[in-house]
């Protein structure tokens, strides 16, 4: 799929879908769990990462499954979050905290 198409594609999305995107191109190692043509997550590829990610990636992951599926189903801590994140994640899940979207 090109650029333009996949750009053409995406006008179809809710902004908060867009929103979601762009929080997780921040994170690269999870963006081929998504489909975002389809609107889905890979659940079964999900569950398989937590067993295998690093314990920060996890967390990541968790945060970003719960945003998505609106419930903590994976169930991401936040007192964990701020125990083994960087800052930097730190501020991004603070920022979705003060803002929060739901794809």
């Amino acid at each position: 799929m090109t650029q333009d198409t996949e750009i053409i594609s995406l006008r179809h999305a809710s902004e908060n879908v867009l929103k979601f995107r762009k929080l997780l191109k921040l994170y690269p190692k999870f963006n081929d769990l998504w489909d975002f043509h389809k609107a889905t997550v890979d659940l079964p590829r999900a569950e398989q990462a937590l067993t295998v990610f690093s314990h920060g990636e996890c967390v990541l992951l968790r945060f970003l499954l719960a945003v998505w599926l609106g419930e903590n189903k994976y169930q991401f801590d936040i007192i964990e979050a701020v125990q083994v994140l960087e800052k930097e994640h730190i501020d991004r899940i603070t920022e979705w905290m003060n803002n929060p979207f739901w794809p």
